[in-house]
């Protein structure tokens, strides 16, 4: 799913879970899945694929109580604690940052149309089935979020002679984090 909406590339890390899923499967035949339980990744790493470099690195981060949903989408968790992140950020050559270079843009589809003749008259018709509704955006919310330990390396190749900096030792707590409207 990543690599269809981001240019980037998970390059290790371990996932350890311990909780209780569930899975059933309800007469439209999609599976319905709940997690109940607690989740941790150990070095992680993610790189950047359009500039073969390294994008994240991280020593540990752990969610604990944490509860989700595939359909609709939701994800709660009690506490977010990440440990030893080292976040590479760079404005390139061409102006453009990192970032922002990740994000896959989808292109626009064309209407398919065809040409429709009847008492002398032609027209164009669209083609396109009638708009299906969008599913609910997803619920994310996590009570506190700790960071412990960041890094956070900046480059500006745009400037001649580069421009680098660095924030280390990023202490962070954060509450009450909800994508919810409201």
């Amino acid at each position: 799913y990543v690599s269809e909406k981001m240019r980037v590339a998970v390059a290790g890390g371990q996932v350890a879970a311990a909780g209780t899923m569930t899975v059933t499967v309800e007469g439209t035949g999609q599976p319905l899945i709940h997690y109940r339980g607690n989740a941790q990744v150990s070095q992680a790493a993610l790189l950047d694929q359009l500039n073969g470099e390294d994008l994240l690195k991280v020593k540990q981060v752990a969610m604990t109580d944490l509860q989700a949903v595939n359909r609709p989408l939701a994800v709660r968790a009690q506490e977010v604690a990440v440990e030893d992140p080292d976040v590479q950020v760079a404005v390139n050559e061409n102006g453009k940052n990192n970032i922002a270079s990740l994000f896959i843009e989808s292109e626009p589809q064309s209407e398919p149309h065809a040409l429709v003749e009847g008492r002398g008259l032609v027209r164009l018709v669209s083609l396109e089935a009638p708009a299906l509704t969008e599913p609910p955006a997803a619920v994310i919310s996590v009570d506190k979020v700790t960071v412990r330990n960041g890094r956070l390396d900046f480059t500006d190749r745009s400037l001649s002679p580069h421009f680098q900096t660095a924030l280390t030792d990023i202490r962070l707590s954060l509450t009450g984090l909800t994508s919810e409207q409201g």
